[in-house]
């Protein structure tokens, strides 16, 4: 099963990135994979929260309150234009003005044209593990409790951010339980991460490219075999 491929159908990205001036300066910024991945806390807004860069190209943001603006997803795909310059689809832009380590400076242009200038300070990861390593990745479904079910996908970010498609959309955020990182509390309601309730997955086995677990999310435990291309 081909995970790409299957990403896109679900959330309909069939669109091409919203057109960018790319003969802005240069501010030789050190603008790569590395420097954005994690997920950026916004500091001097009211209306968004956060924006995250994964290393796989997903783009997530979010908003301080609840929106029920058909046209906002909290999830996107993004590409490296030039050295200041980032293109989101179905969003717009972000022209980065200062970057560093831990702190960025950008202004987030939609698509209307409508630009905001933002602020944010860059998160730790949960965890520097290898395990944390090997889950942070989109996963498609493969079975459930041995039934073949290729119509979802589960994905963990290094920064504690989970996305979920299957019969409806779920975000929200994702954490180890225990030490030896087999167990994760998942929660996208709002309320906090815990590992005595039943909004887990438990049992979990990893490698490259296969994700073991016991799903008790849904009331009753499932076991789910999850996949990535």
């Amino acid at each position: 099963m081909k995970i790409k491929k299957q990403l896109l159908v679900l959330t309909l990205i069939g669109v091409l990135f919203s057109s960018c001036n790319t003969e802005e300066p240069k501010l030789n910024l050190d603008l790569n994979l590395n420097t954005l991945e994690g997920k950026w806390l916004i500091n001097n807004s009211t209306e968004y929260d956060f924006i995250e860069f994964t290393n796989e190209g997903i783009f997530f943001i979010n908003k301080k309150e609840v929106t029920n603006d058909p046209d906002f997803s909290n999830f996107s795909i993004y590409e490296i234009v030039n050295d200041n310059i980032i293109g989101i689809a179905n969003l717009g832009a972000i022209f980065v003005n200062n970057l560093t380590e831990f702190k960025m400076d950008f202004v987030l242009e939609l698509s209307d044209n409508t630009q905001i200038n933002l602020t944010a300070n860059k998160t730790s990861f949960i965890s520097e593990s290898e395990r944390t390593a090997l889950i942070s990745k989109i996963w498609g479904i493969e079975s459930i409790n041995g039934l073949e079910n290729d119509l979802g996908i589960l994905l963990f970010s290094k920064s504690g951010t989970f996305y979920e498609i299957r019969s409806n959309i779920k975000f929200g955020e994702w954490n180890w339980c225990n030490n030896e990182e087999t167990k994760v509390s998942i929660t996208t309601n709002s309320s906090s991460l815990d590992c005595t309730n039943n909004q887990v997955i438990e049992n979990i086995t990893l490698t490259d490219n296969s994700f073991t677990g016991i799903d008790k999310r849904n009331g009753t435990p499932e076991t789910i075999i999850l996949k990535t291309d």
